[in-house]
């Protein structure tokens, strides 16, 4: 599970990065749409890994708050994408 974790939340930078090299508009999107989804597959990873007992509260929460704020920020920008 912590793989999974660690994978979905590298996967977020990763595809930011990409997306601001993309070639057009829709590659843009689709790039800010797959880091919002690992985003939320990281939240879930987060819940598990509580739930399961092997985070503290402190590394769940704390963690929790900085995963829900990019995730809120990342739905807000693909939201509001207007495609050129």
């Amino acid at each position: 599970m912590s793989e999974e974790l660690l994978r979905s939340g590298v996967q977020v930078g990763t595809e930011l990065a990409k997306a601001e090299c993309a070639l057009n508009k829709s590659d843009q999107f689709t790039k800010l749409y797959k880091a919002f989804q690992n985003c939320v597959e990281a939240k879930y990873w987060l819940q598990l890994l509580n739930d399961t007992g092997h985070l503290t509260e402190f590394e769940f929460n704390d963690t929790l708050k900085d995963c829900a704020e990019l995730g809120k920020h990342l739905a807000i920008i693909v939201k509001s994408f207007k495609p050129g």
